[in-house]
């Protein structure tokens, strides 16, 4: 069962070429299925789910677009969140640690350049990175961390009528410096 609420500022300055929004927000579950992994003494592993528990996620989140003209915007993000086990009775060791796969930071940067004139007209250009703090990794150990890491993409494209309809067509760089990351215990990147 989850349940929350959020506050908020929203703005647009300089003839719409700045917007930008604020907030904050709380979000609160209880009765949380989960899984307790236990090792028999035979060797065999057993897998038991039980509903309990309360987890909460209390944090702010701000963004900004700002176009220094029509053919050009930027975006900029940034989020800071507290994401813990608040009760959990089957593991007391790990009220008030972060849940797992959670990271308390995240921020991006993105450009964009759509060329609205000439030969190029309905191209575009645009790159950017995105950012996120330590996440971490499994309940079992809520003292281990995956480490920060930032991920820098380029995109080319072109927007264009096909059959009538609007169509883009683009081509995206992505992790361009070739970093290594974990997003979750069961991917990689």
């Amino acid at each position: 069962v989850g349940k929350g609420w959020d506050v908020g500022l929203k703005a647009g300055l300089k003839n719409g070429k700045l917007s930008g929004t604020v907030s904050y927000y709380e979000v609160r579950n209880t009765n949380i299925i989960q899984n307790v992994v236990a090792f028999l003494p035979n060797g065999n592993t057993a897998f038991t789910d039980f509903q309990s528990g309360e987890q909460e996620s209390k944090g702010i989140e701000i963004d900004a677009v700002y176009s220094p003209f029509d053919a050009w915007q930027i975006y900029a993000a940034y989020s800071h969140q507290t994401p813990i086990d608040t009760s959990n009775p089957a593991f007391r060791i790990l009220e008030g640690k972060p849940l797992e796969g959670s990271t308390q930071n995240l921020a991006s940067l993105w450009t964009k350049y759509q060329f609205t004139e000439g030969g190029l007209k309905g191209a575009f250009i645009g790159g950017g990175f995105t950012w996120q703090s330590k996440q971490q990794v499994r309940l079992e150990n809520p003292d281990l961390f995956y480490e920060p890491y930032a991920l820098f993409d380029i995109l080319a494209g072109y927007d264009y009528k096909w059959l009538g309809r609007p169509t883009t067509i683009s081509l995206a760089g992505k992790n361009l410096t070739n970093e290594n990351y974990l997003p979750s215990n069961n991917s990689r990147g």
